[in-house]
């Protein structure tokens, strides 16, 4: 029935509560060689986490759709998985679900994501007010050399109490940095203040191309997205990119925050956005995923429809 066993999923929730990646690793090699699909085991082990989160409130056990032996054995292995853990592995979960079919190493894929799931929870960072006032203690019981107090107190300055108040007033690294982000991603690097040269058609398809060709190895889809049209330079500082579909328009999505800081440092243009468009015209819709290519030769040839339903194929996304 393809139907992998719940006894499958007790055990290798055991092992990553427990940290260990090696047992991990080797039940789902296990599971993957018996003929499971990856995807189909996401799917299991999603519902498996969320009955152990139903478990964990007497409220919402009523949810869980199973015999009374099995609830057992879920109330046991939830009460031994906190609760913030359970939210952090049901994420790490979906997004590896979601993005399965579009991975190009499947297995690789899954197994990045268990492993993800077994490190433990970091712990939180103290906040800033905690954070300084452990230096300003050690400040204030250090005895101050007397050449500092020569410099730091002249006669008619604060006491070195109010001086040390006041250097805790300064504005930390972080926060400025966190006022930098555009468009919720942090550049890697921060432009320089006088990086407002004009930009030309010219300069930003050499500078397109520059970027583009570091693609070609190491992700050939978003390289031929990026490389099947030209930019247009829209306005002084804003480039125009057409799509054929949102498939493209996602890959772009992941590597353009890359793709505007290489382009404002190759330009030295701090003020350089990117906009996308996708062009719906019926005239230039090609088949782009596997199930649009199947079905655009199936129209070519029938009996592929057939051949499919015969040996109960499954087409990926």
């Amino acid at each position: 029935l393809n139907i992998l066993d719940y006894d499958y999923y007790f055990r290798i929730t055991e092992h990553i509560i427990h940290g260990d990646i090696t047992s991990t690793l080797l039940i789902i090699n296990e599971i993957l060689e018996k003929g499971f699909d990856g995807q189909h085991f996401l799917i299991g082990f999603g519902s498996h986490l969320r009955n152990l989160l139903v478990c964990k409130d007497e409220a919402t056990l009523s949810l869980l759709e199973t015999t009374p032996s099995v609830r057992e054995k879920y109330k046991e292995q939830a009460a031994a998985c906190p609760i913030n853990r359970l939210v952090r592995m049901l994420d790490v979960i979906n997004k590896c679900d979601q993005g399965y079919k579009s991975s190009n190493n499947k297995s690789l894929h899954l197994e990045i994501s268990l492993i993800q799931i077994c490190l433990p929870d970091e712990p939180e960072e103290p906040s800033p007010r905690v954070a300084a006032t452990v230096p300003s203690a050690s400040i204030a019981s250090k005895p101050a050399s007397p050449a500092a107090k020569t410099v730091s107190q002249p006669s008619d300055s604060k006491p070195l109490g109010n001086i040390k108040s006041t250097s805790l007033k300064t504005t930390s690294i972080k926060t400025t940095d966190n006022l930098k982000k555009e468009e919720g991603v942090a550049h890697a690097e921060e432009p320089a203040e006088d990086w407002e040269k004009p930009v030309s058609q010219e300069s930003l398809e050499q500078a397109w191309k520059q970027f583009t060709d570091t693609l070609e190895a190491s992700n050939p889809h978003l390289y031929s997205t990026l490389t099947k049209s030209k930019p247009i330079l829209a306005a002084p500082s804003t480039i125009q990119y057409h799509l054929d579909n949102k498939v493209q328009e996602e890959e772009l999505f992941e590597r353009r925050a890359a793709l505007l800081a290489f382009l404002r440092k190759a330009l030295q243009n701090k003020h350089i956005m990117l906009q996308t468009e996708i062009d719906d015209t019926p005239q230039t819709n090609r088949p782009y995923t596997p199930r649009e290519k199947f079905n655009h030769l199936a129209e070519k040839n029938p009996c592929l429809k057939e051949l499919k339903e015969q040996l109960d194929l499954d087409i990926e996304y």
